[in-house]
C-alpha cells in the first residue's frame, strides 16, 4: 500500500479518536437540574431537622455557622427578617424556609419561590405533622414523601390513603403496622410479596 495513503489513514483515525475523547457523542447527557430536588442543592442544607440525631444537629450548627453565618444568626434569633441580609439573593428563600421550620410557621412559605417554597412546606409540614401542608408541595416525589412521613408520624391509616401513589400508600400501611406490631394491618396491602414481607417482619419481631 502506498505510504502516503497509510499516513493519511493514520491521520484520519487519530482525528476521529481525538473527537471521541474530547466531545464523546456517546457519553450520557447530564440531566437538567431540578429546582425541587430535595437536599441536593448546596443551599438547602440537611433538609428536615427531624431526621438528625443530637450529635448531627450540633455538627450541622457548627458547619452552618461557618458556611452561612446569616442563616445561622436568623435561626439563633428566630428572626426571618435577618435572612434579607444574605449576600446571595438565591439564599434568602432557603434561609426563610429554615426559620419557618424552627418556628413551625407555615405562613412564611407562600411568599417563597420554587425549591425554597417546597422545602418550607415539607419541613414545616413534618415539624407540625400537618398533612395539608405537604399537599402544597409542587414536586410530586417530594409531596408523596412528605405525606408518607406525616401519616406515619400521626399513626393514621386514613392519611395513608390520601397519598396519591399506591406504592407509597402501601409503604405507609406497612410502617404503621410495624410501629403498632399489628400484622393484621398488612392485609390492606395489595402487593402479595410485600404483604407477606410485612406480616413476616412483624410476626418475626413479636414472636406471634
Amino acid at each position: 500500500m502506498d505510504r502516503k495513503i497509510i499516513v493519511a489513514a493514520i491521520a484520519v483515525i487519530a482525528t476521529i479518536a481525538i473527537i471521541i475523547i474530547v466531545i464523546n457523542p456517546f457519553k450520557p447527557q447530564e440531566p437538567a437540574p431540578d429546582e425541587n430536588a430535595m437536599l441536593e442543592d448546596e443551599n438547602v442544607g440537611p433538609g428536615p431537622l427531624d431526621v438528625l440525631t443530637p450529635e448531627e444537629l450540633a455538627q450541622h450548627d457548627t458547619q452552618l455557622q461557618q458556611s452561612d453565618p446569616v442563616r445561622y444568626e436568623a435561626l439563633q434569633k428566630s428572626d426571618v427578617a435577618i435572612c434579607e441580609q444574605e449576600a446571595n439573593a438565591a439564599d434568602v428563600g432557603w434561609c426563610k424556609a429554615a426559620v419557618a421550620e424552627k418556628l413551625k410557621d407555615e405562613s412564611i412559605c407562600p411568599s417563597l419561590d420554587g425549591g425554597a417554597r417546597n422545602q418550607c412546606y415539607n419541613d414545616v409540614g413534618r415539624a407540625t405533622a400537618n398533612l395539608e401542608l405537604c399537599k402544597n408541595i409542587t414536586s410530586y416525589e417530594w409531596k408523596v414523601e412528605c405525606m408518607t412521613k406525616v401519616a406515619t408520624l400521626n399513626d393514621s391509616l386514613e392519611q395513608c390513603f390520601e397519598i396519591p401513589d399506591r406504592d407509597n400508600i402501601e409503604n405507609c400501611i406497612a410502617w404503621i403496622a410495624m410501629d403498632r406490631g399489628d400484622a393484621s394491618l398488612c392485609s390492606q396491602i395489595t402487593d402479595v410479596e410485600f404483604r407477606q414481607d410485612c406480616e413476616y417482619n412483624i410476626t418475626d419481631e413479636t414472636g406471634q
